[in-house]
């Protein structure tokens, strides 16, 4: 069995004018038109073809009456299967007999004409009609008496008789109202029955078939102990199926047993077992005003929901099909609780439970037109997960829409309910969401406070990573960032961000003195010594620098600072970096330092210390790119001596190439070759450094890195290609994908 459409499918065609009889407006009271085409036919012709169209106000009104005409100008019988003026209108009609497409003329009339009745010859099926905050059984009845239902019901087409919540709302209070034909493959005596949650009454050609009053659970109907026997003849007959449930866990289900079937217990009659209508597809919608028409269409397309995250977050989804047909239309959106959007298209996260009303006003050169639809979830969505890019993205891009779209005058911590804060850090990663991160550190720094101060952490960096790639802007934000944030630990954590600026990306090593000079860390967040930041800060500066000695002092007493904050007892006190060691070697790649020889347990910081590289290579290898950058920052701050040699530098400058930042890799490389005469990484290094250059399209670069590779390693095959690129010719990587090659003894 073909699947049923639940609701109406809008394409992006506008009305065109066509040499047919419709190319003039024929019914000359009708302030709206539609063109049709049939989408699905039917599973017999007196089932025939329903149309659903979107309403909120955007049909004339306050009745839409329809005038179906086929593409002859011949006019078609119609009836109203539904009009809920605040949610839409639907029509049933005969299969037509013309080829082509079908067109329906909206009026707008002061009572609602043509209802479908039972005594029609035409059979809908399978519909399902349902009413939130009515829960009794003659709520359930009430709605088969309407002609047709109207205000506070929804509707639509479903498969078959089997539902464990609301398709149309809240699975709370509610009532609902299956109605169609089902087929009977066999005559004889067939047993009718009911599993519901709560009551239920099934009615077979209009008498009761099954009843089960009251408030229960749905245990007892799953054996078949609630239904009768009775005698019915093949083919179809019509069904009709009343259900309520007051609070929770919904059921409703038809079952059946055939006299054919061997096992003793009913079955639920599946799709191909009811007579289906066929569907008619909305192909094109016009005003006679000329204005565009606002029709829209939302639903809600998954959920999060996080351990912290108090209350369920659905992601709706509002989209204008018939928006590139009006390509001159203005479209905003207009949400009840303030906030404004615009455009076609709009991803929009909502707190489960909220009371919101969504308005699309369109306008264009003939005026405008507009529609207000309450926003909820058609069927409870699928829960997401983060692990998805798309779901990432998608969740991203609508807490955009609601930063941008706040109403103005109020911040987004006074906008934004918590919960949409405990999902923020969830849905980004390192390498995503520029614009929103943007729109946070730039224009919301104050709200930012809501985040945790881990996951604040950790979204900056993120954050930076993107902003370093555009050089030309990013220092005036860095600055703008500093001088506007008031917390003294963030905007230290800041300043330490613009030193890295300076340092690895424009070079200018006074500009990172010039900052260092004003840190004043005063903090200890999660273990960290922001005094420790500071030292190994002003060690990467003097590295930077080509001051070694200085360098490697700092990142001494830095580390002497990290080992005295974990209550280490070989903490050896502060040297003063203005000295001469009392050891100076100017190429050195390793160093192990008083700090750590008189820790006690130094064979096991030996052993953490050799893991690092490996873990942070692992990470980067699964694009954990998040994970990896943790995972350098924990191991700086732990060894700050380590950054002088060459597995940190490697895993540093790889994990700039992860980010596509060739150039600083390059920097990181480049200044450990020039200052290292010899190590058991440099070999790995240069073809790195070979690698950004290449990347860079920089030759001179590679000569001069060919060069040294010539003058060092004479002996080893990378000399060969080092050849080839002084020669003219520029082979790339050196080592064939970084193999480590060790130096000849």
């Amino acid at each position: 069995m073909r699947p049923i459409l639940l609701a109406l499918l809008l394409t992006s065609t506008l009305l065109i004018p066509q040499a047919h009889a419709q190319e003039k407006w024929a019914v000359s009271d009708a302030a709206m038109r539609f063109k049709a085409e049939v989408d699905y036919q039917p599973d017999s012709p007196d089932a025939g073809l329903i149309a659903t169209i979107p309403n909120g106000g955007a049909l004339p009104g306050p009745f839409p009456n329809a005038v179906v005409l086929d593409s002859a100008g011949k006019e078609m019988r119609s009836e109203c299967l539904w009009n809920n003026p605040e949610e839409g209108l639907a029509i049933i009609i005969p299969v037509p007999s013309a080829p082509g497409p079908v067109w329906i003329y909206l009026t707008g009339g002061s009572s609602p004409t043509g209802a479908w009745t039972p005594d029609s010859p035409l059979h809908p099926g399978l519909l399902l009609y349902t009413r939130v905050g009515h829960s009794t059984l003659d709520d359930a009845r009430s709605m088969a008496g309407d002609a047709p239902p109207a205000q506070g019901i929804r509707m639509g087409q479903v498969p078959m008789i089997a539902d464990a919540q609301n398709r149309f709302g809240p699975s709370d209070n509610f009532a609902s109202y299956y109605t169609g034909w089902i087929d009977v493959p066999e005559a004889g005596p067939i047993f009718i029955g009911t599993v519901s949650q709560d009551g239920s009454t099934v009615l077979i050609d209009g008498k009761i078939a099954a009843e089960w009053p009251g408030m229960h659970s749905f245990k007892d109907g799953l054996t078949g102990k609630k239904g009768t026997t009775i005698t019915l003849t093949k083919g179809p007959h019509r069904v009709q199926y009343f259900q309520y449930t007051s609070e929770g866990g919904p059921m409703s289900e038809l079952i059946w047993h055939l006299p054919s079937m061997k096992k003793p217990l009913p079955t639920t009659p599946m799709g191909k077992d009811f007579i289906q209508s066929g569907t008619l597809r909305i192909t094109a919608a016009e005003l006679r005003s000329g204005a565009p028409a606002a029709l829209f269409e939302r639903k809600a397309v998954s959920y999060l929901a996080f351990e912290n995250v108090k209350q369920f977050v659905d992601l709706f989804e509002f989209t204008v099909p018939l928006a590139d047909a009006n390509k001159d239309a203005t479209l905003d959106w207009h949400f009840s609780d303030g906030f404004r959007a615009r455009g076609p298209h709009l991803f929009w996260p909502v707190v489960r439970g909220t009371a919101l009303t969504a308005k699309l006003t369109a306008s264009g050169p003939h005026g405008e037109s507009s529609s207000v639809r309450r926003v909820y979830p058609d069927m409870l969505p699928k829960g997401a997960t983060v692990d998805n890019l798309s779901t990432r993205h998608d969740y991203a891009e609508g807490l955009l829409n609601r930063l941008k779209g706040a109403p103005e005058g109020a911040s987004t911590a006074s906008s934004w309910p918590q919960s949409f804060w405990e999902i923020l850090p969830q849905v980004i990663e390192g390498g995503e969401a520029k614009d929103l991160l943007a729109f946070l550190f730039q224009r919301c720094s104050g709200d930012l406070k809501n985040l945790g101060a881990d996951d604040l952490r950790r979204l900056g960096d993120i954050y930076y990573d993107e902003l370093k790639k555009d050089k030309a802007t990013a220092l005036p934000i860095l600055k703008n960032i500093v001088a506007s944030e008031t917390d003294p630990g963030d905007q230290f954590h800041w300043q330490l961000k613009e030193i890295d600026f300076d340092l690895y990306e424009a070079g200018d090593i006074d500009g990172a003195r010039q900052v260092a000079g004003a840190l004043r860390p005063d903090t200890f967040r999660g273990g960290i010594n922001d005094a420790e930041l500071k030292v190994i800060a002003l060690g990467d500066i003097e590295l930077a620098a080509g001051n070694q000695d200085a360098a490697k002092q700092y990142y001494t007493n830095a580390q002497a600072i990290n080992q005295k904050s974990a209550g280490s007892t070989g903490f050896a006190g502060f040297a003063d970096p203005s000295r001469p060691a009392a050891s100076s070697h100017a190429k050195e790649g390793f160093v192990i330092t008083a700090a750590d020889s008189m820790d006690a347990d130094w064979r096991k910081r030996a052993v953490l210390r050799n893991s690092y590289y490996t873990e942070v290579k692992n990470l980067l290898d699964q694009e954990a790119l998040d994970d990896a950058r943790a995972k350098l920052d924990a191991w700086a701050i732990a060894f700050p001596l380590d950054k002088m040699g060459g597995d940190y530098t490697l895993a540093e400058a790889e994990d700039a190439m992860k980010l596509e930042n060739y150039d600083r890799a390059q920097r990181i490389l480049k200044s450990y070759r020039t200052r290292v005469d010899l190590s058991p990484q440099l070999a790995e290094v240069m073809d790195t450094e070979w690698e950004c250059d290449s990347e860079l399209q920089r030759p001179d670069e590679i000569k001069e890195l060919a060069a040294d590779i010539k003058k060092r390693f004479p002996d080893l095959p990378l000399a060969k290609d080092a050849q080839k690129a002084l020669d003219g010719q520029m082979p790339s990587p050196l080592l064939g994908g970084g193999a480590r090659q060790s130096p000849t003894p």
